[in-house]
């Protein structure tokens, strides 16, 4: 897995080195509730379609997935669920029993909003 720091900004302004991001995510087909501050609980059960919000906490292994996609610069709008998207990133793996797993995060997901 690689280093996910350079595509996933911190939450916020604090010391705390990038152990904590939202995401929102979406996957064509199924939806996952946000999943609560406790990084060992399993992912939940697939509920519905539309995006979603999820806290990836970085562990000794990272974040726990890769992402790819396009550049958004200058590239066309989408709309999903009458929102509209850049060009999307999605997520092309996921580290087993990684932090992003813990979180909810499924390869093919595709990144909305950090």
């Amino acid at each position: 897995m690689a280093d996910c720091a350079s595509e996933v900004r911190h939450s916020g302004g604090s010391s705390d080195c990038g152990l904590n991001q939202n995401v929102t995510m979406m996957n064509s087909g199924r939806m996952l509730q946000p999943q609560p501050h406790n990084i060992n609980n399993n992912p939940a059960n697939p509920v519905g379609q539309g995006p979603r919000s999820v806290t990836i906490y970085k562990t000794e292994t990272g974040f726990g997935f890769n992402v790819r996609g396009q550049v958004s610069e200058g590239g066309q709008l989408r709309s999903i669920n009458g929102e509209l998207y850049a060009p999307l990133q999605h997520v092309s793996a996921v580290l087993p029993h990684g932090a992003a797993e813990k979180a909810g995060v499924r390869k093919g997901d595709r990144i909305l909003e950090v």
